[in-house]
C-alpha cells in the first residue's frame, strides 16, 4: 500500500490540568475497507504502547478513545479523500488538588464556601484552604482536620488551581500568594459585577466539570511592575499590580500636582486629584470610572487616566507598557497616598515613583465558553435594552 500514512506523532499535553494527550496523523490514499482496517490495528498498537510505556493515569480503552479516529477514516474512504490530516485530543482525568482563598469578613460567601467543599468532597477534589479564611468558616463547615495555608510558599508545588470566592477585589487579593508561580486562578463571584471573576455561584458545579474534562484555557494577563525611591517597605516583594497603580491626594480639600514623564521625557503636570495607570486588565476598574478607554487585555499597553483634573482638555493617554512610566508629586501637603490594586500606602511628596511592565504575568482560566468580549458585553449589558422587562403596555 503506497504512502499509508506519513507521520505520526503522539506527545503527552499538559498545558494546565487536566492532562490532555494529543494526536496528529498524515493520511494517505485510503483503498477499500482492508486498508483501513491496517491503519485502525497500527493506530491500536500505538496507543497501547504510548500508555504502557509512560507514567499517565489508566487511558480509556483503546476502541473508544480512538473511535472518533476510526469515525474520520471510514468518512475518507466513504468520500475518497486523499490526503488530509487528524487532530485528536481526549482527556484523562486525576485527582486535582485545589487551593480555597476568601475573605474573612465576606458573610455572602459563607454557605456558597460550605456548599463547594461538599461538592468538591462529593467528586473526589482535593481541597486545603486560606488558613485565616478557614478559622472564619470552621463554625461552619464542621470538619476537623482541614489542611490549611497561608503563605505563597506553600503553593508553590502540589497545587493545581487556586480558587477565588468573593468579587474581583477578593481575586486582586490572591496575587500576593500566586506571585510568579504561574498557578492558575479561577474566580468564582459572589459579589457584584465581577470582570475577573467572571464564574457565576450557580453555575460552579459546570465549571469544576469542565476543569476535571480539561475544556479551559489559561488567559496570560500583564501585570505592572512599581519601583521607589526611597523603597516602601509596605511593598516589598509585592510590588506589582493587576489593574493599576494610583497616585490619590490625601487631603479633602487641595489638589497635587504630579509632574509625569515617558522615558526621561517630560509628558505633562496634572492637576488634578489623582493619577491612574493601569493595565488593560484595570482599564475595566477605576480608570474606566474615571473616563478612560476599554483596552483588550492583549494591547500591551498602559493608560494614563487623571482623576478630576483641573483642565477639561487633559484627557487619559494611552501608551505602550514597553515605556517606564516616571511620577513626582508637588502640592500643599506633605503625604499622598499610593495604591497597588486594593493595598494602600501613604508616603512622603519627595519619594519618586517608576512604572513598568512586569516580567512576570497571571493565569486566569477561562472556560471554553468565555471571551473578553462576551464577558464585557454581559457585564455592561451592551445592546440589551431594559424596557423589555417592563411588562405593562408602555
Amino acid at each position: 500500500m503506497r504512502n499509508k500514512w506519513s507521520s505520526f506523532w503522539a506527545r503527552p499535553y499538559r498545558e494546565a490540568p487536566p492532562i490532555r494527550l494529543g494526536f496528529c496523523f498524515r493520511v494517505g490514499p485510503l483503498r477499500g475497507c482492508r486498508a483501513t482496517h491496517r491503519l485502525e490495528c497500527t493506530l491500536q498498537t500505538i496507543f497501547t504502547l504510548f500508555h504502557t510505556h509512560t507514567d499517565l493515569p489508566a487511558a480509556p480503552p483503546v476502541p473508544r478513545a480512538l473511535t472518533p479516529v476510526f469515525d474520520c477514516l471510514k468518512a475518507f474512504t466513504r468520500f475518497n479523500i486523499r490526503y488530509a490530516n487528524i487532530f485528536y485530543f481526549y482527556t484523562v482525568n486525576y485527582n486535582m488538588r485545589i487551593a480555597i482563598y476568601g475573605r474573612p469578613f465576606n458573610k455572602n460567601s459563607i454557605d456558597f464556601a460550605c456548599l463547594l467543599v461538599d461538592h468538591l468532597d462529593s467528586v473526589g477534589v482535593e481541597w486545603i484552604m486560606h488558613e485565616p479564611y478557614y478559622g472564619y468558616l470552621q463554625s461552619n463547615l464542621k470538619r476537623e482536620g482541614v489542611q490549611t495555608f497561608s503563605s505563597h510558599a506553600e503553593l508553590r508545588s502540589g497545587v493545581d488551581f487556586l480558587f477565588s470566592i468573593g468579587g474581583d477585589g477578593t481575586l486582586l487579593d490572591t496575587l500576593s500568594l500566586v506571585r510568579d508561580s504561574g498557578l492558575p486562578v479561577f474566580g468564582i463571584n459572589t459579589g457584584r459585577l465581577g470582570f475577573l471573576s467572571s464564574i457565576s455561584k450557580t453555575d460552579f458545579e459546570k465549571a469544576i466539570e469542565s476543569l476535571q474534562q480539561g475544556h479551559f484555557s489559561l488567559d496570560k494577563r500583564s501585570l505592572l511592575h512599581m519601583e521607589s525611591e526611597p523603597e516602601l517597605p509596605g511593598f516589598i516583594g509585592v510590588n506589582y499590580a493587576l489593574n493599576e497603580l494610583t497616585v490619590h491626594k490625601k487631603d479633602s480639600s487641595t489638589m497635587m500636582i504630579i509632574n509625569t514623564f515617558l522615558n526621561g521625557e517630560f509628558l505633562n503636570s496634572y492637576w488634578a486629584d489623582g493619577l491612574i495607570i493601569s493595565t488593560p486588565t484595570g482599564s475595566t476598574g477605576y480608570s474606566l470610572s474615571c473616563g478612560g478607554p476599554i483596552i483588550a487585555p492583549q494591547s500591551e499597553n498602559f493608560v494614563i487616566t487623571p482623576i478630576a483634573p483641573h483642565n477639561l482638555n487633559v484627557r487619559p493617554v494611552v501608551v505602550s507598557d514597553k515605556n517606564v512610566i516616571s511620577l513626582s508629586v508637588e502640592g500643599r501637603s506633605r503625604n499622598y497616598l499610593v495604591s497597588l490594586d486594593s493595598r494602600s500606602l501613604t508616603i512622603d511628596a519627595s519619594a519618586r515613583i517608576a512604572v513598568r511592565k512586569e516580567d512576570f504575568s497571571i493565569n486566569l482560566v477561562r472556560l471554553n465558553n468565555e471571551n473578553f468580549l462576551t464577558t464585557l458585553r454581559n457585564k455592561l449589558m451592551w445592546g440589551i435594552d431594559s424596557r423589555t422587562d417592563i411588562k405593562s403596555g408602555i
